[in-house]
């Protein structure tokens, strides 16, 4: 390269970083607002629940906080959820927003300790925010995981920055304390904040001549131990004291391990993502035994501490996941940790390369300084298949989590409010769903929930509610809420949703084109998902199955309270067709 373009480089390099970091970083707010939807999911029924039990039944705040959830204590996850879900309505977007600043901050602490390393690797920010910002980590899937992973990442690399200080002060040490707790009670991943402190204090010095660095050391483990006890006896005590049965030597236990390491980069294939991990693995051993032989360890410090926090964080996964059938330690969610080891590795080859740049005059340095600039390069290179799956996951969570607003609509399709695989609808989400109908909370309140529903029903007043009855076609009303349906009693609602299933056939014992529900002679829902059902056509000797099934689901919220007189309507071609049956469902 010409003297000309290394002059120009050095001029406009903050400026080009600074682009180049806030495209990446804006990239990040670009995805969250196409894939923003108001809808929880997931492990955000979690946090929501919380605040739903406080509401409503007044339970204790304190218990429900440092009440464990797989393996984890999330304390200040919820701290940070609670206020924004109990006075804004249940609003689950604003909290993915609201980490980006969050990760702004571990970007920031990231610039810090490059500059202090050495000036000239700066333009190391560029890969660093790529790996930062990226798409694929868990915002797009429900924001209590992201909460859960970003507190304890900015508390673990700021931990990481104090410990680096030349001296450490009474202050430095409580705010590295008050950051370890943090960590420690947010993501079981934090606990490794306490692994870097003991790698950050060594060797240090304090600038208090009554406490010398060792005592520091003793201090942190004395405050590690109590931390553990207390964090295993609230595990204990929920029953979830117990680790996985894996182990982490064994060879299922390395694969997950070096899949983890290289989780950022979402590769295709689990034997590539082996592949990866185990030359990152190789090269961060070449790196270390490098700066050994130098002396220079000090210099790189923090940045061995990055490569501890990733290796530490693939064996605490590894211990509490890799028994699990299908965990290969490649999830999203594990990202936030497993990136530190690569942006470690990332500055410790780019330390490199500075270093033997003295030396570029030989023929063997420079075409060592190549090939370690080329493993810098494919590391961003390896990141654009995570990009890719980064927006096709957020696509998918959109289309899944929309799929959930309209299960809860009055258009609702058969069977998408029955309970599934654990991730979608549960009993009790339907109860906090229910209550979010009665106060206008979380989707509930947009004004476009129900817009299918209200055009449809407009349509009906408009075309068939003056057309006279052509015809009384056939109907049965088997169950409601699995309960036989019994003609001429009242069913008393005692769940938040409501479950009618039955049959019906025009006059002429042919398939509608659609079902109306009126509830108190008023329209209240089109149903038109028909499904076969033989022992219909068996019943009435046809030969081929009629679409004539259906189940209807709708929350108990959208009724007022006391008795309501429920009625069907059909519609085939141009013709009103009419049903005797009739049910008297009554609500308290």
């Amino acid at each position: 390269m010409s003297s000309g373009s290394n002059s120009f480089l050095e001029r406009y390099q903050n400026k080009i970083i600074f682009l180049s970091v806030s495209f990446f970083a804006l990239h990040w707010i670009f995805f969250i607002l196409v894939h923003r939807i108001n809808v929880p999911y997931n492990m955000e029924m979690v946090a929501i629940n919380i605040v739903y039990n406080f509401v409503e039944f007044e339970t204790s705040l304190v218990q429900e906080l440092f009440t464990p959830f797989n393996q984890h204590l999330l304390v200040f996850p919820y701290l940070v959820m609670f206020p924004n879900l109990y006075f804004n309505s249940f609003d689950v977007v604003n909290l993915n927003f609201f980490q980006w600043p969050v990760y702004v901050g571990v970007l920031f602490f990231t610039y810090l300790l490059i500059k202090k390393t050495h000036q000239k690797l700066l333009w190391l920010l560029i890969p660093a925010s790529v790996f930062i910002f990226s798409p694929l980590i868990s915002s797009a899937e429900n924001s209590l995981t992201g909460w859960q992973m970003i507190l304890p990442q900015l508390a673990v690399i700021s931990a990481i920055f104090l410990f680096n200080k030349k001296t450490i002060t009474v202050t430095t040490f409580a705010i590295c304390t008050i950051l370890g707790i943090i960590a420690t009670f947010s993501s079981v991943f934090g606990i490794v904040i306490w692994i870097a402190g003991i790698f950050g204090l060594i060797n240090y010095k304090s600038s208090e001549k009554k406490l010398v660095g060792k005592k520091w050391l003793i201090i942190w483990i004395g405050i590690m131990i109590i931390v553990a006890f207390v964090y295993y006896q609230l595990l204990t005590e929920s029953g979830l004291g117990e680790v996985g049965k894996s182990s982490p030597i064994s060879l299922e236990g390395l694969s997950f391990i070096t899949v983890f390491l290289s989780a950022a980069f979402r590769l295709k294939y689990e034997i590539l993502m082996n592949l990866v991990g185990m030359i990152s693995i190789f090269f961060s051993i070449v790196c270390v035994i490098y700066f050994m032989k130098l002396k220079k360890i000090s210099a790189v410090k923090p940045w061995i501490n990055f490569l501890l926090v990733g290796i530490s964080s693939a064996v605490i996964a590894e211990l509490g996941r890799g028994h699990l059938a299908g965990h290969l330690g490649n999830e999203p969610y594990y990202i936030e940790f497993s990136q530190f080891f690569q942006i470690g590795l990332l500055v410790l080859i780019g330390f490199i390369i500075l270093n033997l740049k003295n030396n570029i005059q030989k023929n063997r340095i420079k075409a060592l300084v190549i090939f370690l600039l080329i493993i810098i390069i494919g590391q961003s290179i390896l990141l654009v298949p995570s990009y890719y799956a980064g927006w096709i996951r957020g696509d998918h969570y959109f289309e899944t989590k929309s799929d959930i607003m309209n299960c809860y609509s009055l258009s609702n399709t058969p069977n998408c409010l029955k309970p599934d695989d654990g991730h979608l609808i549960r009993e009790a989400q339907n109860e906090i769903f229910n209550y979010f109908l009665l106060n206008n909370a979380s989707f509930f309140n947009d004004k476009n929930f129900n817009s299918k529903n209200e055009q449809d029903m407009k349509i009906f007043k408009t075309v068939w509610s003056e057309k006279p009855q052509s015809s009384v076609g056939f109907i049965d009303i088997e169950t409601i809420n699995n309960s036989l349906f019994v003609k001429d009693e009242s069913f008393i609602i005692e769940k938040p949703l409501v479950t009618i299933t039955g049959w019906s056939l025009d006059e002429n014992g042919k398939e509608l084109d659609s079902l109306y529900l009126i509830i108190n002679n008023e329209p209240f829902l089109k149903y038109d998902h028909f499904n076969p059902r033989s022992d219909v056509s068996d019943d009435l000797g046809i030969n081929t199955d009629l679409n004539s099934g259906w189940s209807i689901s709708f929350l108990a919220g959208y009724l007022n309270d006391g008795c309501h007189k429920i009625t069907f309507q059909g519609v085939k071609n141009d013709k009103k067709i009419g049903f005797e049956n009739e049910i008297q469902l009554c609500k308290n």
